[in-house]
């Protein structure tokens, strides 16, 4: 079915499902941008009154209250360019930006509270902005912006008239191990998934497709099919289709403009880092360099680390004195226990921590993990693993540059050698600085558990390394105790 605009131009059903979809999803965008500018004015509104008409406006400067409401008005036209100018600027207004985590909200605040405070100071406006109201106007925006971003997702965006058109509807072409994940991902009803798989051509004879979900032959006409049903983007499985059907397929696509994508077989790791790049005119699909080699970010991560350091030391240093004393209460010897770990690149270096066992734990068993209940471990030492006060001297080796706050824990030589030959892609984690705490370790995967789901976590740590994430993994350190024996 298609409707005819004039005598020579006709549009397909499909593509007007494509334009309805679109419009809806301008409605939704529009009602996101107004709620984020409620938010910063209420946010700016707080600030103001903790600022002027509270006790605890008292602890900056003294100036003038309620009279200064008019003048600060212009301030306030700024802060809301400024949010939504970062907004745009990180792709929040878009299909990706309504499907995006609520917690990126509280990233942009800070960045916002931030931005706004050297405008301020480098323009010199009159009056000159409070820098305690930026503070106040900056934690609202932290608590207010989430919030409203999470009601939104979830009681608007989330509604089935309206997530339709915030996922993308995908054809599949050919099959591989990696069709099948984009699969199960898409039909997960707890998440809203950006994509939508609503058909598959050539799936495996004897593989059950969930109901909802359309199956065609591979000799089905593509042209047809894609004409008259509606998809916003075609992938195409590698592995199945020869490179003369890749590109008649690509033609057709780019014939009904239908976006084409190309689901590689042969690719299972560092995938977060795939990048096609054109050398001459020859595409090149590569995996582009990892957040962690960039010397900005290393830059930044190292400078966090020293000062992480440094407070961390300063604060726990009572702490560790204390489980010091503890241990050589119950076992006397050294304090402190010195062992062999690898580093980045295979460096060995020596690891600090608390001494949590006998002196004599591996005379007879050589080296091994601590398991639940074992009966080397010390009184006291259950009470720092399950803690992880045990670790608190690292931050030493932190400071040395051989450990960062947040990264793959370092293991010991001697395991290695076996996990190595045994474990895919096991010597990757030793591309980042081994850490304090890291992914694996928040998410459970520490000490006796399955080393499989330990390295995929510490890979997936080393594609999305950033500061945000880092701080993250920092926080649910705190209340990492899983599997902590």
């Amino acid at each position: 079915m298609s409707q005819t605009l004039s005598p020579h131009i006709t549009i397909s059903s499909a593509g007007l499902e494509r334009e309805r979809s679109r419009n809806k999803r301008q409605w939704l965008v529009i009602g996101l941008l107004l709620g984020d500018i409620s938010c910063v004015v209420l946010s700016l509104a707080c600030g103001f009154i903790l600022k002027f008409f509270t006790p605890l406006g008292k602890l900056g400067l003294v100036t003038e209250g309620l009279s200064g409401w008019i003048a600060y008005l212009p301030q306030f036209a700024l802060a809301i360019i400024l949010l939504l100018g970062l907004a745009f600027y990180n792709n929040s207004y878009s299909r990706s930006g309504l499907l995006s985590s609520p917690l990126l909200a509280v990233k942009y605040s800070l960045q916002w509270g931030l931005l706004l405070a050297l405008v301020s100071l480098g323009l010199k406006v009159d009056p000159q902005i409070s820098r305690l109201f930026i503070l106040f106007s900056t934690a609202s925006l932290c608590l207010a912006l989430p919030l409203w971003r999470n009601f939104y997702k979830h009681s608007i965006v989330s509604r089935t008239n309206f997530r339709a058109c915030v996922q993308r509807k995908i054809l599949i072409i050919g099959w591989n191990k990696h069709a099948d994940n984009l699969l199960q991902r898409s039909l997960d009803s707890d998440k809203i998934y950006p994509v939508q798989v609503v058909g598959v051509v050539g799936a495996p004879d004897g593989f059950a497709l969930p109901k909802g979900i359309h199956h065609w032959p591979a000799a089905t006409d593509i042209s047809q099919l894609l004409s008259a049903r509606h998809y916003d983007e075609v992938i195409i499985a590698e592995g199945k289709l020869d490179d003369e059907a890749v590109e008649s397929v690509q033609r057709i696509c780019g014939r009904e403009m239908i976006d084409f994508a190309l689901l590689p077989a042969k690719v299972s790791t560092f995938t977060r880092c795939l990048q096609l790049e054109s050398l001459q005119g020859v595409p090149l699909l590569t995996q582009s360099k990892r957040p962690l080699d960039g010397i900005g970010f290393s830059a930044l991560k190292r400078g966090i680390d020293c000062f992480g350091a440094l407070v961390g030391l300063f604060i726990f240093s009572p702490v560790i004195a204390v489980f010091c004393l503890l241990v050589y209460r119950e076992s006397p010897g050294p304090v402190f226990y010195l062992q062999e770990r690898t580093g980045r690149g295979g460096k060995p270096f020596k690891i600090i921590k608390i001494r949590s066992m006998r002196t004599d734990a591996e005379a007879q068993s050589g080296a091994k993990w601590c398991t639940k209940d074992d009966s080397r471990r010390l009184k006291v030492g259950a009470l720092m693993r399950k803690l992880n006060i045990d670790e608190l001297p690292q931050f030493w080796n932190v400071l040395k540059g051989e450990m960062s706050l947040v990264g793959p824990r370092p293991e010991r030589p001697e395991l290695i050698q076996d996990f190595k030959s045994k474990i895919e892609y096991y010597n990757l984690r030793h591309t980042a600085k081994p850490g304090i705490t890291g992914w694996a370790q928040v998410n459970g995967w520490r000490g006796d558990t399955c080393l499989h789901s330990r390295i995929a976590c510490d890979l997936e740590y080393i594609e999305r390394a950033g500061l945000w994430f880092d701080m993250r993994i920092i926080l649910m350190t705190l209340k990492a105790v899983k599997n902590a024996y």
